[in-house]
């Protein structure tokens, strides 16, 4: 079995909640059938705003997330999904992943079809210039990933490291993340960083994440931005 990450815009002047809806409703029933597991990360109302960190290098960043699980990324066995992919959005582009999951989601379990509690951040890390990719990942899977787990209120994160880009053009990602935190995390820093009412506590476990991304996402930066989550199938 092998996994896709798709990154969609919307169309030009659709609104982001227009957007979302349409994937909700009308993308994921088409892809159903398709795939063995479905998951839409939709960027909606319900995570609009807040303080929690949003960065954005690919000008602009995506709109959506759609991540599947099917037997094989051969071309012409996804050719459904990616005309599917295409009828709904403005453009797309699409990646090999091969996951990992650290902390799987025991605390909210997702139904089927509904939004997941909390919010579910996602960052695209993009190739870090001047660094090796055997020296990028081991730093970041293999020492940030516990740094990662402390200092945050997550409650589910998974790595999601490119393969291959799968789309013509794609932007050079080396990986996507996602992080789960609670709904409050979105707008109480001292909650996202695991010390609620503490403003000391928060500040030394930022200051401890930040150190530890410099060794991984260097100077080209990433796009980090909240999105509501949907298991679908």
């Amino acid at each position: 079995m092998e996994k896709i990450i798709y990154a969609l815009w919307k169309p030009r002047g659709m609104t982001e909640e227009t957007f979302a809806e349409r994937l909700h409703h009308r993308l994921s029933p088409m892809l159903t059938p398709l795939v063995h597991h479905l998951r839409l990360n939709l960027r909606d109302s319900s995570v609009r705003g807040g303080n929690s960190p949003c960065f954005s290098v690919l000008r602009p960043s995506p709109d959506a997330l759609v991540q599947l699980w099917v037997n094989t990324a051969y071309p012409p066995t996804r050719a459904g999904i990616d005309a599917a992919m295409i009828e709904y959005c403005g453009h797309c582009h699409a990646w090999l992943v091969c996951e990992s999951t650290p902390l799987p989601n025991t605390a909210f379990p997702p139904n089927p079809g509904q939004r997941t509690e909390g919010f579910a951040q996602i960052a695209l890390l993009l190739a870090p210039s001047g660094l090796e990719h055997s020296v990028w990942r081991h730093h970041w899977q293999d020492q940030h990933t516990r740094q990662a787990l402390d200092l945050q209120a997550t409650f589910e994160y998974r790595q999601n490291l490119v393969v291959r880009p799968l789309t013509p053009g794609a932007p050079e990602i080396w990986a996507i993340v996602e992080e789960c935190f609670p709904i409050d995390a979105l707008t109480d820093r001292t909650l996202y960083y695991a010390h609620p009412g503490d403003s000391q506590g928060t500040d030394a476990n930022e200051a401890a994440m930040m150190r530890s991304c410099e060794g991984f996402i260097g100077a080209n930066g990433c796009d980090v931005f909240p999105t509501s989550q949907y298991d679908i199938r």
